[in-house]
């Protein structure tokens, strides 16, 4: 029910998001409502929201040759947003939103954040997934909010996904994607993690017990082993980037790609 002054629908109606892994089961509800969501948010005619449907529906994954997916966002049979996110064809650590669009009367609602948090939880699958980019043009301050409350950084950098065309004024956001994983034994996780325990070591070293820190921290990853602690490796796509865990009330933390 849309309120009578604003035309804003209210808070009480349930919005469902869905990953849509591939378009070729795609179901055809799903294109028709694409067509109206575009015709409704771009503006376009019925040939031209048909077009474009049939575009993101069977083409892209034809041209670009690459994986992507999308979030749609459903309101009572409806769709009130979309994002696309394609994995870039040169370099597969890299993945781009291609578009993200919101219905106007569906806007502030959080909806776009969401359906971030959607694609960041999808990307975890991805091993080798180290970066997630937008184009973002600097007159368009919703966007720029909207990214910098995600977590994006401005790259600087003109925007370039073989391609795609975008504004020559729009820059590149970037988005690092971690993610944490328990350790599965002691022994093999001492092997890899040590390195960056090392120069957690060499950063704290007026905080530790420097002549202790080696025994201490296997201490730790046994502990881990046997589930009696929250040890997590953090990832940097595939490589290890630091850890997490916490030991006597004290956070342990350290990630080498982290911006201070």
């Amino acid at each position: 029910m849309a309120d009578a002054v604003t035309g804003r629908y209210m808070s009480r109606e349930r919005i469902t998001y869905k990953v849509v892994e591939t378009h070729r089961n795609m179901k055809a509800r799903t294109g028709e409502a694409l067509e109206t969501f575009f015709c409704h948010v771009k503006g376009q005619n019925e040939s031209e929201a048909a077009f474009q449907a049939d575009f993101v529906y069977e083409c892209f994954e034809k041209i670009y040759a690459v994986k992507w997916f999308e979030v749609v966002a459903w309101c009572k049979g409806r769709v009130v947003g979309y994002l696309m996110c394609l994995r870039n064809p040169e370099d597969v650590s890299n993945w781009y939103v291609g578009e993200i669009h919101v219905a106007p009367e569906f806007q502030r609602r959080g909806i776009a954040t969401k359906m971030y948090g959607k694609v960041f939880d999808t990307l975890q699958d991805y091993d080798l997934a180290r970066t997630l980019c937008a184009s973002v043009h600097p007159g368009n301050a919703a966007s720029i909010g909207l990214h910098k409350k995600a977590g994006f950084k401005d790259s600087g950098i003109p925007t370039a996904f073989p391609g795609l065309m975008v504004d020559e004024d729009e820059t590149e956001y970037r988005y690092k994607l971690f993610k944490t994983l328990k350790i599965p034994y002691a022994d093999a996780a001492q092997k890899v993690i040590k390195p960056v325990w090392d120069i957690y070591v060499k950063e704290h070293k007026e905080d530790l017990n420097i002549k202790k820190t080696n025994a201490f921290f296997r201490e730790v990853l046994e502990e881990a082993e046997r589930g009696k602690n929250d040890f997590r490796a953090i990832f940097y796509g595939n490589e290890i980037a630091g850890f997490k865990f916490h030991r006597d009330g004290k956070l342990y933390y350290y990630n080498k790609y982290e911006e201070a």
